[in-house]
């Protein structure tokens, strides 16, 4: 069984050696309520009329609520049998899951004691039901999502109970990115053997353990952030060892290394540093002092870690094109083009997305494996989306970003640097890290309106070579008739076009088209 995060365990297997024989088979589903942080312990009461099962307590010193969260994630895509272990002073409770009846999950919770030196655990106590999954999952997760979002609980006693306690960082769980895992509760399995999906299970993982922050800010108390970033860092050893496990690889001989530069983080942050320690190293430009040197160092060689990971698995996958994932919302989408982490996407809208399997911009994504996707018909393409789809399977945008108006692509190597297209005017900044907008959408993902919509900002481009309507934007305090619509700009923009399209008939990526506005500025210097 492998130990992830700490003394908790996730685990994809039945837990060996537990006789559940005389269990309490209830014939309703139990009821779920969380105790607010006291003295270093949260309780998870179990409340059943048939059934006096005391109350689950879970320290801050076992880290029992990373695993649980994971073991949520893996009961919605249905990555039964899973057994999640919390351990309590001299016990240990677990959650165990696995395929039950009519499309139910079968339910079991064990209570044991824990055995001196050899001795096996000893059953306590055991329940058992049956509920169907999205039922469970609806019920549980909108428990754990209302317990983080209360603001008032007392977090800082729970974290600073003692000066030298590293603080419980598991309230940062990424519960509010899944509001109701009930939504992926119906997800058809994918043809993938069972160890494939528990390596990409932990892929996916390791990619998610990142803080919220909760206003505990850098520079507002460097020390308590850092401390809390390098408990996650820690967890993401753990998934990342996890899934190297899962396809029979060892573990990397960076994971040692790696580990001790977090834990050197942690003591700097909890003791202060052993002794002026001069800034002789890369990261010495970035940082005012020890403490922050090292937890810079620590976090490189943990994202060095999970690239390394990534690359070593990413080949051992049955990743290809034609297989089907579905996102954290629900969407699903067809794999139309992958060069290993950067991948074309076809979602069911119709849209075509480029991007990192694993994030979109900073943002990490959930992209779970299915048996069913959307059909992707490349011959049914219009214009725009083909060049599209061209741009994308080359991997010429170093954004990946692909203008979805007139399909040419963004060439600005840095996300801060986004601001337009720069050959239609279309807002580009609004993709970077998001799913472009479906062709008729009255609003983006936000709720906030667009308009005009994309398909009539692809017929503006048509007519008159940008986005806007033919009157302008009265509403853009950046639109110049002067200059967007200068015959200058304008001759710009049809060579630019038409150096892209010769392009595209012999792609050279050390090569590429000049950007308009640098045709553009340099017209400009050229006649002032």
């Amino acid at each position: 069984m492998f130990c992830f995060m700490r003394c908790s365990r996730l685990d994809f297997t039945q837990p060996d050696g537990l006789a559940t024989g005389e269990a309490v088979a209830l014939a309703s589903s139990p009821a779920f309520s969380l105790s607010p942080p006291e003295a270093g312990w949260i309780g998870l009461a179990i409340e059943h009329p048939d059934a006096d099962f005391p109350p689950v307590m879970m320290s801050k010193v076992f880290s029992p609520l990373a695993p649980l969260w994971a073991w949520s994630l893996a009961l919605a895509w249905g990555m039964e049998p899973a057994s999640c272990r919390i351990d309590e002073e001299g016990s240990a409770v677990y959650l165990i899951a696995k395929a039950g009846t009519a499309e139910r999950l079968s339910f079991t919770l064990v209570r044991t004691q824990y055995g001196c030196r050899n001795e096996p655990e000893r059953l306590l106590q055991a329940l058992t039901w049956e509920e169907g999954r999205a039922q469970f999952l609806h019920r549980w997760s909108a428990l754990w999502a209302a317990f983080f979002s209360d603001e008032t609980l007392p977090w800082i006693e729970w974290e600073r109970q003692e000066e030298t306690s590293i603080p419980e960082p598991m309230r940062d769980m990424p519960w509010e990115r899944l509001p109701d895992l009930a939504a992926l509760a119906t997800v058809e399995p994918a043809p993938w053997p069972r160890e494939a999906l528990i390596a990409w299970f932990w892929l996916l993982l390791s990619h998610h353990l990142h803080s919220r922050g909760h206003g505990c800010e850098f520079t507002q108390d460097p020390a308590r952030y850092i401390l809390r970033e390098m408990a996650f860092a820690r967890h993401v050893l753990d998934a990342l060892d996890a899934a190297r496990q899962a396809l029979g690889l060892e573990t990397s001989d960076n994971d040692k290394p790696c580990r001790a530069l977090i834990l050197r983080a942690q003591d700097i942050a909890l003791y202060g540093p052993d002794e002026a320690e001069e800034p002789d190293d890369e990261f010495a430009g970035f940082s005012s002092g020890p403490l922050e040197r090292a937890y810079y160092r620590a976090q490189q060689a943990v994202y060095e870690l999970q690239a390394e990971t990534v690359r070593a698995l990413l080949s051992r996958l049955p990743i290809g094109e034609g297989c089907a994932f579905i996102d954290e919302q629900g969407r699903r989408a067809r794999l139309v083009h992958r060069n290993r982490r950067r991948w074309v996407l076809c979602w069911e809208d119709g849209r075509l997305s480029e991007g990192d399997c694993f994030y979109q911009d900073h943002r990490p994504v959930c992209r779970w494996p299915v048996a069913e996707g959307p059909v992707f018909d490349e011959a049914a393409l219009d214009a725009i989306d083909r060049r599209r789809l061209a741009f994308m399977r080359l991997g010429v945008s170093p954004l990946c970003v692909v203008c979805p108006c007139c399909g040419y692509p963004c060439m600005e190597e840095e996300d801060l640097e986004v601001n337009v297209c720069d050959i239609c005017r279309w807002p580009i900044w609004s993709i970077v890290d998001r799913l472009p907008p479906p062709l008729d959408a009255e609003a983006d993902e936000e709720g906030d309106p667009i308009s005009p919509t994309l398909r009539q900002c692809r017929q503006n481009f048509l007519d008159h070579l940008d986005a806007d309507p033919p009157e302008g934007r009265e509403d853009d305090e950046d639109w110049n008739r002067d200059y967007w619509r200068s015959p200058q700009r304008l001759a710009f923009v049809r060579q630019a076009m038409a150096e892209w399209d010769a392009w595209l008939q012999n792609p050279d990526l050390k090569h590429t088209p000049e950007p308009v506005w640098m045709r553009m500025n340099r017209w400009r210097e050229e006649n002032t």
